[in-house]
């Protein structure tokens, strides 16, 4: 038997306690390191395979899983971390396109699986999850809790998923006095998201306290579900009415700067008009 048998047989068998992952190890002569790159290169050429049948979804499924196994417990240097997230990133991308294709749930879980595995340990759990959620009563920018986040993906898998709990709380609030905040809890709702959210407990909430036809509610029925990107970009829009081909004309301005030894502007430098600017 090969090595990449006796490495694909250990995927398949989906048994990663520690004592049979250190016998793997031995009977292949590698580190951890060296089983978690292994491990990406099966996950890759499994998905490659997708174009052609479905058929060994549970192999993908089963690297997802011994992925989070493996890193959740190992320390990482910044540029393994850097490295793993691009692999991540390419490996997600991927699933999420096939799970679209064949309207698949489990290849869907298994591209949010990949988003809960723990590349960077360096800041408490419950410290940072106290910061976020100072963030979020202050309703800091989406994106600086984003990167927040990243520091330690601890925090989506708590067991009792305090984040995604704290800010479905306060979307259903939001629903209920119908302020426009509920933009801004929905997009927290799609970070927060693991698979190991209760998705009964806030199914059972959501039909007790929203209605039916609620566009709102039915965003957060959709994210419950683990359906993240549930609609493109270009169709947010075009959910929520917002007007895009608006007409527009080029703007013509006299030159102010003539005169001007130095200006400062907060426009950026592909801006059209600089006209925020002092001199």
């Amino acid at each position: 038997m090969t090595e990449k048998e006796v490495f694909k047989n250990f995927i398949t068998s989906a048994n990663y306690t520690e004592s049979r992952i250190e016998q793997l190890k031995l009977k292949l002569s590698v580190s951890d390191r060296t089983l978690i790159t292994k491990t990406f290169k099966l996950l890759n050429e499994e998905i490659g395979y997708l174009n052609r049948t479905t058929d060994f979804i549970h192999i993908i499924t089963n690297c997802v899983e011994f992925l989070n196994v493996l890193c959740n417990e190992k320390e990482f240097t910044e540029k393994e971390v850097l490295v793993n997230r691009k692999r991540i990133k390419k490996a997600r991308e991927s699933l999420l396109a096939y799970s679209n294709k064949y309207k698949n749930e489990e290849l869907l879980q298994a591209a949010n699986k990949l988003d809960e595995i723990i590349l960077d340990k360096g800041i408490e759990l419950d410290d940072l999850i106290t910061l976020i959620k100072n963030l979020i009563d202050i309703k800091e920018e989406f994106n600086i809790i984003k990167k927040l986040l990243n520091t330690n993906k601890g925090v989506l898998i708590t067991d009792n998923n305090e984040l995604f709990d704290f800010t479905f709380n306060k979307a259903i609030d939001s629903i209920k006095n119908n302020t426009p905040d509920i933009y801004y809890y929905i997009a927290l709702l799609k970070i927060f998201y693991s698979s190991k959210v209760d998705k009964l407990k806030y199914l059972k909430e959501l039909d007790a306290n929203c209605d039916n036809d609620n566009e709102f509610a039915n965003e957060i029925y959709y994210i419950i579900h683990g359906h993240k990107r549930i609609l493109a970009p270009d169709k947010v829009f075009e959910k929520y009415g917002v007007i895009t081909n608006m007409q527009t004309v080029n703007v013509i301005t006299k030159n102010l700067y003539n005169n001007a030894d130095y200006v400062i502007t907060i426009d950026t430098e592909g801006a059209q008009v600089r006209d925020d600017a002092i001199s």
